[in-house]
């Protein structure tokens, strides 16, 4: 999980206010807002049964957007190699 924290240039400890300005390659002003990312460690890792792994993988392919099947006109040959002016 990933936390983003806004923080005030002037606030920053110079310590990490000069780490900043070596990473960006320029000078800081105190009006500035830097974004502050935290990441928290990931659970350890373990096996999956495997009824949990199927119901994992599930839950992965619902997050997927639901579109309808191209018809067999719409992937035919003809319909591929004709202009969208000719079929009108």
């Amino acid at each position: 999980m990933q936390t983003n924290i806004g923080v005030s240039a002037k606030t920053l400890p110079i310590s990490l206010r000069r780490a900043a300005e070596e990473l960006l390659g320029r000078a800081i002003e105190d009006v500035e807002m830097l974004g502050l990312y935290t990441y928290r460690d990931p659970e350890p890792y373990r096996e999956l049964r495997q009824e949990e792994w199927e119901k994992e993988l599930e839950e992965l392919i619902d997050l997927f957007p639901q579109t309808p099947l191209l018809s067999d006109g719409a992937i035919s040959r003809e319909s591929i190699y004709t202009r969208e002016d000719e079929m009108l």
